[in-house]
């Protein structure tokens, strides 16, 4: 039972970060966006498809990464630390944010140049990371628990 509960929460983990990912991608390839014809025909035909394949990969690399955080020891102690996932999360958009302000503040800058794209890439394997590993607290889940076999009887 312990196994099932294991991978319907990292399915729904997985699903959460895969929706925001491709979201934030798709905002960026927009705001990217320069006003042609073909630029407008690769906007919407390739632009979601490689969204997606880079959200996968993201999140394959992540749970790679991750996975010290699911085990016994380590994952006790990370998963009494929710608000350090959503921090990382939190500052993971504000790097994200900060991209583009420092793309946005000179006419040339675009996501190639150096200082911006690492900012946007630490900024979106921060929010990859922090989504797909932030579990529910403990006393949530024990509060569940509780109503569960409370009203089961």
């Amino acid at each position: 039972m312990k196994i099932v509960y294991q991978l319907l929460l990292l399915s729904v983990q997985a699903g959460i970060t895969f929706v925001v990912l491709l979201g934030v991608y798709l905002l960026l390839a927009l705001l990217d966006y320069r006003g042609s014809f073909p630029a407008f025909i690769g906007l919407v035909a390739f632009q979601p498809l490689m969204g997606a394949l880079l959200s996968l990969a993201t999140i394959s690399l992540c749970v790679l990464v991750g996975l010290p955080l699911r085990l016994a020891a380590f994952g006790r102690w990370w998963r009494q630390r929710t608000l350090l996932a959503l921090g990382g999360a939190a500052a993971g958009v504000a790097l994200l944010g900060l991209s583009l302000f420092l793309r946005g503040a000179t006419a040339s800058a675009g996501f190639t140049e150096p200082s911006v794209l690492a900012l946007a890439s630490s900024g979106w394997f921060l929010l990859a990371f922090s989504l797909l590993h932030v579990f529910p607290p403990d006393t949530l889940l024990h509060r569940v628990g509780l109503l569960r076999t409370q009203y089961s009887q």
